[in-house]
């Protein structure tokens, strides 16, 4: 999972039962528009979020309708659940050094 997704899955968690409009969530999630909404329809195909349009006229608005995306159930526990595996594995020492040490200097070394 890329984390532009855990940004998203993260913004939607931030309200698990709210309705979502892509200009908040990309603002939340800062993501440009472009990088959002393929995400939000993978997410769509894969049953964790569902989307449907205001019902007002946008002459009633006075701005053009807004999409609004929420998360399923399921996608609430797939949310949950990648976004803790992630820190998890973020708090996870790391098995072995990046780096050799730095050695001891030589005895007498000034």
């Amino acid at each position: 999972m890329t984390i532009q997704t855990m940004q998203v899955l993260n913004a939607m968690l931030d309200d698990a039962d709210g309705r979502h409009y892509g200009f908040d969530l990309a603002r939340r999630a800062k993501l440009k528009p472009s990088a959002l909404y393929p995400i939000l329809k993978r997410l769509e195909e894969a049953k964790y979020a569902t989307s449907d349009w205001e019902e007002q006229a946008p002459e009633d608005l006075g701005r053009p309708r807004r999409r609004y995306y929420r998360l399923t159930p399921n996608g609430v526990d797939f949310a949950e659940a990648a976004l803790a595996e992630h820190v998890e594995s973020l708090n996870r020492a790391p098995t072995s050094p990046r780096r050799k040490p730095i050695p001891n200097p030589a005895p007498g070394w000034a």
